[in-house]
């Protein structure tokens, strides 16, 4: 079950906050965040090396794109990569183009159940595709998402996120200070694991981390990744790869 949550134009001057726990077999082969060139378009994030996809990134038009699993009851016998959807996705410039891409995949492509968050200073919107399929534009505020409903609030994992999250964009609304107290509570653990944001086990958990914020002053977008649990990970930063993809 991977997190995704994001602070969307809560934070005065950081219109996009958004992190993600990737959670994933631990032998599942994955390469840290590069730059990398789809056709025309340019966009950072990690790949998964066993499917090609990716999980997460953000492109030249500060466009963040990000996918979880959902299940589905009528999964296809051979769907399309998730992974690639997030991918193919990152080539588009906005949140509703991207969306409208999707919506043409969907009816191109069989996939199996996927929860898809697209992110941008302009809008934000949730794609949830399970056996019903359902879009949210967000409204001004903390959404959290995993591998159920957006939002879910009996989801003590999503909840407990969203109320850390809160707490973080409720204080000085510095970049620096909002990334590492969100660096923070991607690590966050309780007594029971399912629970934990940060997930330990020793076969499956939470493979990475990724923190992105996007200000209105691209010179301090920032990008922080952890190649492993946040909880014992430290946290590698690639904002300059960041802030120069933005610029162009």
């Amino acid at each position: 079950m991977c997190l995704f949550a994001t602070a969307y134009r809560k934070i005065a001057g950081c219109p996009v906050l958004v992190l993600i726990n990737r959670d994933e077999f631990r032998t599942r082969p994955t390469a840290l965040p590069q730059l990398i060139c789809d056709h025309d378009t340019r966009w950072f994030g990690g790949t998964d090396l066993q499917a090609g996809g990716t999980w997460l990134g953000v492109n030249q038009f500060g466009l963040v794109v990000g996918v979880t699993n959902r299940k589905k009851a009528d999964a296809p016998k051979d769907p399309r990569s998730r992974g690639w959807l997030c991918r193919d996705l990152l080539q588009c410039r906005t949140a509703p183009e991207a969306h409208t891409e999707a919506q043409q995949m969907l009816k191109r492509y069989a996939f199996d159940g996927f929860n898809l968050l697209l992110v941008s200073a302009d809008a934000a919107i949730a794609l949830e595709a399970g056996d019903e399929y359902e879009t949210t534009t967000l409204s001004a505020g903390v959404h959290c998402i995993g591998n159920g409903s957006l939002n879910d609030s009996s989801e003590r994992r999503l909840d407990w996120t969203r109320r850390e999250i809160e707490r973080v964009v409720a204080g000085p609304a510095d970049v620096g200070q909002l990334v590492l107290q969100a660096q923070q509570a991607t690590a966050l653990r309780c007594d029971d694991e399912w629970d934990s944001i940060c997930r330990l086990g020793a076969h499956w958990g939470t493979v990475s981390s990724t923190i992105i914020a996007l200000p209105d002053a691209v010179d301090q977008a920032r990008y922080y990744y952890a190649p492993g649990p946040p909880h014992n990970t430290p946290f590698q930063d690639y904002s300059a790869t960041v802030q120069s993809l933005l610029q162009r």
